[in-house]
């Protein structure tokens, strides 16, 4: 994926693992999950993230 870019995923449970290293020079990484309605809305609560 590249930066910004979005992704769906199935219905099913996810589990996501990411790894970098701290140190001058490496940028901080953020991260976020939505849970979306069949609309394509947020759902109410349904922001994750960091």
């Amino acid at each position: 994926m590249s930066k910004g870019a979005n992704i769906p995923v199935p219905r099913t449970p996810v589990r996501l693992a990411l790894h970098w290293r701290h140190g001058p020079g490496v940028p901080d990484a953020w991260t976020a999950a939505l849970l979306m309605t069949a609309d394509g809305r947020v759902a109410p609560g349904g922001v994750v993230g960091g």
